[in-house]
């Protein structure tokens, strides 16, 4: 029987050999986690160091020259397009320089710099003939349009309203109305309709233009046109009404 005892024991001994932890694995795992963990430090080190000299480059190298460049840029004209906008080399910057409110003192001179252009726009295209107030309307459209998701939808809507749309009521007012819907030129009304759809006209200004501008000439024009159809009695009434009718489908659709 003890002969039988010694040998389970053996078996015992020999199965933790095979299978179960000894003090040397439990050694083995201590140095593996101590190495683990240095490892891990050391990354975040690393991270630590790369944040700091990007925020290091940023403030000391990049915003200042970009500061002095936004300061120092004025607007020019060249073969009718405007050289160097404003958004073509301060966007691509601005994921890099939320840090220590170099966002805050840059965008509101950008936002002084934007409404500058419009300015020198309106003093380059001051001519209300068509083909000088539609590229005025696409100059000024190209300078606040790459602005509109990073500038407040406020200030957005301001810089149209003090720009554009003294010269868009001037623009859609001499739409010529047409009592046939099928000849009317749509484009003027299509301009307002573009920059209320693009975000850049506010809901405010769109309605001003259309009741102010368009519906009232568009009621003069429909009472002048019933008026003389009446007076001639060339055609009877119920021909006029559905004159009227598609005259007003027309402009519904």
């Amino acid at each position: 029987n003890e002969k039988d005892m010694q040998e389970d024991d053996d078996d015992v001994k020999e199965e933790e050999g095979l299978f179960g932890i000894q003090n040397d694995d439990e050694d083995v795992i201590m140095e593996l986690q101590a190495a683990a963990a240095a490892a891990r430090n050391q990354t975040s080190n690393t991270k630590t160091l790369v944040n700091l000299v990007k925020e290091e480059i940023m403030f000391d190298v990049i915003y200042p020259r970009l500061y002095r460049t936004l300061h120092e840029w004025k607007p020019i004209i060249s073969q009718t397009q405007l050289q160097h906008p404003l958004h073509t080399w301060i966007v691509p910057w601005l994921p890099h320089l939320n840090h220590r409110s170099m966002l805050q003192t840059l965008l509101p001179d950008v936002q002084r710099k934007i409404k500058s252009t419009l300015t020198f726009l309106a003093r380059r295209y001051k001519n209300d003939a068509d083909d000088d107030i539609m590229d005025y309307f696409q100059q000024c459209q190209s300078v606040i349009q790459p602005w509109r998701m990073i500038l407040e939808t406020q200030i957005i809507y301001n810089l149209v309203s003090e720009s554009m749309v003294p010269r868009l009521g001037r623009f859609v007012s001499k739409m010529n109305i047409v009592i046939s819907g099928k000849k009317q030129d749509w484009s003027r009304l299509d301009l307002v309709c573009e920059l209320l759809d693009i975000g850049l006209l506010s809901q405010f200004d769109f309605i001003s233009l259309v009741e102010g501008e368009v519906m009232s000439h568009w009621a003069d024009t429909l009472h002048e046109w019933i008026s003389s159809k009446m007076e001639k009695k060339k055609e009877d009434e119920g021909e006029v009404v559905n004159d009227v009718v598609e005259f007003y489908i027309a402009w519904r659709t």
